[in-house]
């Protein structure tokens, strides 16, 4: 089970929130996530990868709304979201909408978008530039 724990200050770092959790050290893996956005803020957040999620839930209860550096942490489960996980009708995007908007919160800013390698690029191929990305959600059996 993995955890999401945010609303902490910016000069938090990931040694800080290894001080705060010492006693689940040894059962998770912590990773600091920044998201930057074109209007120059930014989010930033951990993720816990627990491996019970008996410890996961002990976290939960324990540490939401805990005061670090002052400011109340927010402990909660990670939920993946996949767009294959829709529960919408098929041609929700087709069908007219004449109200406001209602999602205009942080969550619709856009990203900044790191430029990727070009393709065409004549450096030469070593360990560190080469990415091989995967296509595994578009397999199909057949």
């Amino acid at each position: 089970m993995e955890v999401m724990i945010y609303n902490f200050s910016a000069d938090t770092s990931k040694l800080d929130l290894l001080d705060l959790l010492k006693s689940y050290r040894k059962h998770m893996e912590l990773k600091m996530v920044d998201n930057h956005y074109e209007d120059g803020s930014t989010f930033h957040f951990a993720l816990a990868s627990f491996k019970s999620d008996k410890h996961a839930l002990k976290v939960i209860k324990k540490f939401n709304n805990v005061r670090l550096k002052g400011h109340h942490l927010i402990v909660r489960e990670y939920v993946h979201r996949s767009y294959s996980n829709e529960k919408r009708a098929l041609n929700w995007r087709q069908q007219p909408w004449d109200g406001v908007e209602r999602r205009g919160h942080d969550r619709r800013r856009k990203e900044v978008v790191k430029k990727h390698d070009d393709l065409f690029d004549e450096t030469p191929a070593t360990e560190e530039n080469i990415r091989i990305a995967g296509y595994r959600n578009f397999a199909r059996k057949g």
